[in-house]
Formats: C-alpha cells, sequence, structure tokens
C-alpha cells in the first residue's frame, strides 16, 4: 500500500512538473558576450554623452535610427533619423550646459537571433548657471534600445526616451538648447540649419 501512495505521489509530481514547464517557458538565455556588447553600446552612449564625444558616440549606431522621444515633449517626437542627426541633437542640447550626467542601471536584454532590445533604467542630470530658480533640472525613467548585430557587432538602431518623473528648474533645458546653439556656432561648427530649426524644449 505504501509503494502504492509513493508511485502515486510520484506521477503526480512528475505531471506537475512537466504542466509548469510547458504553462511557463523558461525565457530564452542571453549569452555573457552578448549581454556586454549589449549593454556596453548604451553605456558607451552615455558616457560619450557625458564627456561629449560626439565621434565616439557615432561608434555605436546604425546609419538609421528610430527614435521616439514624443514622452519628453521637446518637439522632435517621433522619426526615423539619420545616426548624424540623432548625434547633432544631442550634441545641440548637451554643449549648452555646464554640466551633465546620465546613469544608467538595471539592465534588461532580450535577443532574438540577430536582433536585440534593451531596457534600462535612467537618471539624467542637467545643470547650467542661471539668474533665478533652480539650476539643474533632473529627467527619471526608462530608455529602450533596439540593436542589431552587423559584422559581429551590436549597433544602436532604434532608441526610445520614457520619462517617468522630472525635478527641478525645466527652463534649463530651453537654456541649454539655447546656449548650444550659441556656443556651436562660436566654435565655428554650426548645425545645420534644419536641426537648428527643429530643436527645442
Amino acid at each position: 500500500m505504501r509503494s502504492l501512495i509513493a508511485i502515486l505521489l510520484v506521477c503526480a509530481s512528475l505531471n506537475g512538473t512537466a504542466w509548469a514547464q510547458q504553462a511557463q517557458p523558461a525565457a530564452a538565455r542571453v549569452s555573457w558576450e552578448n549581454f556586454q556588447d549589449i549593454t556596453n553600446a548604451a553605456y558607451t552612449f552615455a558616457s560619450a554623452l557625458d564627456h561629449q564625444d560626439w565621434t565616439k558616440m557615432r561608434t555605436v549606431f546604425a546609419d538609421k535610427v528610430d527614435v521616439d522621444t514624443t514622452g519628453a515633449n521637446n518637439g522632435t517626437g517621433k522619426a526615423t533619423i539619420t545616426a548624424e542627426t540623432f548625434i547633432w541633437r544631442v550634441k545641440v542640447t548637451e554643449t549648452g550646459f555646464d554640466g551633465t550626467q546620465l546613469l544608467m542601471g538595471n539592465p534588461q536584454v532580450e535577443v532574438n537571433g540577430d536582433r536585440a532590445r534593451l531596457v534600462v533604467g535612467f537618471y539624467g542630470e542637467h545643470v547650467a548657471a542661471v539668474v533665478s530658480g533652480d539650476n539643474f533640472y533632473t529627467i527619471g525613467g526608462y530608455q529602450t534600445f533596439e540593436l542589431h548585430r552587423t559584422n559581429g557587432r551590436w549597433l544602436i538602431d532604434g532608441f526610445r526616451l520614457s520619462p517617468m518623473w522630472t525635478k527641478g528648474n525645466r527652463d534649463i533645458m530651453t537654456i541649454g538648447v539655447r546656449r548650444g546653439l550659441e556656443r556651436l556656432t562660436q566654435r565655428g561648427d554650426p548645425p545645420p540649419a534644419e536641426i537648428a530649426a527643429a530643436m527645442k524644449w
């Protein structure tokens, strides 16, 4: 009798395990190499932004990028643009600040063949000298990067900005754009006219 009960319990356990495996398939594993290369592309973007190294930033982007910044309400919206146009937009804004810090964390990576998606939480600090009000504007939320593997390298071809909260003086962003345009022009490196016309916060 005890043997029969033991057999029934084992069968029930095996059936339950099989059901759980069928109902809840394990997520596809991401190799450590892919994880490193994919997250490093985003971290290189963040580092290049803070150091204003636009040449370095270009190395992690594909030729075309699907950009969605509608959540930031900064006037650029959603579009497919060249990597050069995307970097010019970043360059104009960031050049106008006295300091920035873009931090990323909690990376979530999905890989499907030669396509990948990376979602990171971000904390973006922007500082500029002002006559009145706070001299900073902070944005927090999530950034989503879409990547494609080309010749063994993961390149960013999609970027979505999803702010969840802000703190400080939003006028800092407008000041950053205006000063960025002025500083780049003074340095003899003015942005293309269409870039300058589209930039606003």
